[in-house]
């Protein structure tokens, strides 16, 4: 009998001893090391773990689970932790170090659990069991450990691979979505993002992965969404990109989510102007209490104003999402509206100029990569973002041209991108002639005259440079058509595009360059009040390269058919007959100088 309550003093003074550590080192759950029992190949040693030599790999006389046994043994252990850690829970309420251990074996149980991913093909088990009523219901676990816990295993079973591997996997994608997974994230997003704590922050990215995950595999379950859940999502992404500081992982998740869903959301691009975030806790400079997300996307691009000092591949990448994202927006007219009132013409300008360089002593290799990196993604990406900015748009073409827009525009066509893939030189010019077109179809008088000098200076450097990217694009678009007869005597007509993606290929191999050009030179030309201006020049330069000057003419008709009945008909046609009519007048004057 002495000896039975000796060992059992030893092992009550050992339970004491591991529950004061447990509750000297507060609520914070520290992960244990979890090893899984599996194959390995004969000769391999077993890895040592910190609580004792571990044997990886089948013990004599245990049989090791595979496919649905296996998934149904995770699934079983996890309800039996989930119910042990609810009967501790409710034993010993106010006595957390009571019910703290329980927690423990909660939090290894969801580590070991992410090995269920494995499985893809046994993911219909999952579902039967009900495991993912199970982890909807652990995001709402008061402790945020858990919480992370479980959105690392939701992370990794919605991984979009999984689906490739086996379509079942499909299956538990669907099964949240009906459980209205977003409504459960976005409230444990919320609670993440108030909490300091490096865990925090990493599991609140893991929640947006899984929001992109079913992005991808569920391309329109957000439409079943109910509208205040959908709402509540773009405003705590928005939250998120406006938020005071520098660049995070956060940051750029949530600009990547943004594009995506402005591209496949109608009601969100058809609302962005209206649907607004409130700024309470944010230092953003605004005199209103909301700002409408057009704004908040603008603010996020007008920290790069002042910091110039180079960013990384990851920053880059958030820059572009940024730019991504107000494109999309471009294409509804209220949108733009909204562009314009929060000075964005103004905005990307500014951007585009290069930053003021600070007396510093020479920077590292590395350092001056990352500013010449940044310089180049906020320049291209803002007169990608102009050129989308001023289409259809009067008001903003002539903000362009008042501040001094021009010569930034000019300095881009005249540029030769050394050492660059040709495509992004091709790029380029087509943003330039297009940002060219919007203006000179929208502004007038003094401004336009503005444009028109502006190909006369420097013995019409311009000029010639116009007619540069014409012949160039006309020998490209030549190469597609040879390229696709070919294509149409050789390949088997169903593998071939149909009409419609021909017609686009073909608009993109130069087609769509080329009607721009001939619409911009043509209006240039009849707005040239100079004897030998603009179209005198223009004819000696298509002679030079041996193509007839009627070239312009003929792309003009045929943007011309494609716009009846648009908005661009009236200005097409007025151009048209103005520059048969001057064509005339040279040809005459040049008639009688002959003689």
């Amino acid at each position: 009998i002495l000896k039975l309550q000796f060992l059992y003093l030893i092992g009550t003074g050992r339970q004491i001893v591991k529950l004061f550590c447990i509750t000297c080192r507060g609520p914070r759950l520290r992960p244990r090391r979890w090893v899984m029992k599996r194959t390995v190949p004969d000769g391999f040693d077993a890895p040592n773990s910190k609580r004792g030599k571990v044997t990886v790999g089948p013990v004599a006389g245990e049989e090791v689970l595979e496919g649905p046994l296996l998934v149904r043994k995770f699934v079983a252990g996890l309800k039996k932790k989930v119910k042990g850690n609810i009967e501790k829970r409710d034993m010993h309420v106010n006595e957390p170090q009571l019910f703290m251990e329980s927690e423990l074996e909660l939090y290894d149980e969801l580590t070991g659990f992410k090995e269920v991913a494995t499985q893809p093909e046994c993911f219909g088990t999952l579902t039967q069991m009900g495991a993912e009523e199970l982890l909807v219901q652990l995001l709402t676990h008061s402790n945020t450990d858990i919480v992370c816990a479980v959105v690392d295993v939701l992370k990794e079973l919605t991984d979009p691979a999984l689906v490739d591997e086996a379509e079942v996997a499909l299956g538990v994608h669907q099964k949240l979505a009906s459980l209205n997974i977003h409504k459960h994230l976005l409230s444990t997003l919320d609670r993440l993002l108030d909490g300091a704590g490096e865990d925090e922050r990493e599991g609140a990215y893991s929640v947006l992965g899984i929001i992109e995950n079913l992005l991808e595999t569920l391309p329109g379950h957000l439409d079943t969404v109910d509208r205040s859940t959908f709402k509540y999502l773009v405003s705590v992404l928005f939250r998120t990109i406006v938020t005071p500081g520098g660049f995070n992982e956060l940051k750029g998740y949530a600009a990547e989510l943004i594009a995506a869903l402005i591209e496949s959301q109608k009601v969100l691009l058809e609302q962005m102007h209206k649907i607004t975030v409130d700024k309470q806790g944010l230092k953003i400079g605004a005199e209103k209490d909301q700002l409408n997300l057009i704004f908040c996307l603008l603010q996020s691009l007008s920290h790069y104003l002042k910091n110039r000092e180079g960013v990384s591949e990851d920053e880059a990448e958030y820059i572009e999402n940024l730019y991504d994202a107000l494109c999309a927006a471009m294409l509804r007219k209220e949108n733009q509206q909204a562009f314009e009132d929060a000075m964005g013409v103004k905005l990307l300008l500014m951007l585009i100029l290069p930053a003021k360089k600070k007396k510093k002593g020479k920077a590292t290799d590395a350092a001056a990569k990352a500013q010449k990196n940044l310089q180049h993604v906020l320049k291209h990406s803002s007169l990608r973002l102009l050129m989308h900015a001023l289409q259809g748009n009067k008001r903003s073409a002539k903000t362009f041209v008042q501040n001094d827009g021009l010569g930034i525009l000019f300095g881009f066509l005249m540029m030769m991108l050394k050492g660059r893939p040709e495509d992004e030189q091709n790029v380029l010019e087509g943003h330039c002639v297009g940002l060219l077109y919007e203006l000179v179809k929208y502004v007038d008088g003094e401004l336009l005259y503005r444009i028109v000098a502006k190909f006369r200076e420097d013995t019409f450097q311009k000029t010639d440079r116009l007619v540069e990217v014409f012949v160039k694009s006309r020998d490209r678009l030549a190469a597609f058509e040879s390229e696709t007869a070919h294509k149409k005597r050789h390949v088997r007509d169903e593998f071939l595009p149909t009409a419609e993606e021909e017609e686009a290929e073909r608009l993109a191999a130069g087609g769509l360059l080329l009607r721009q050009l001939s619409a911009v030179l043509a209006r240039v030309a009849v707005n040239d009040s100079v004897k030998d201006g603009v179209l005198a020049h223009a004819r000696a330069q298509f002679q030079l390269e041996k193509l007839p000057f009627g070239e312009v003419l003929l792309y003009l008709d045929l943007f011309l058919e494609e716009n009846l009945g648009g908005p661009d008909e009236s200005f097409l046609k007025e151009t048209r007959e103005k520059l048969i009519a001057h064509a005339s007048q040279l040809d005459q004057r040049e008639k009688k100088a002959a003689e």
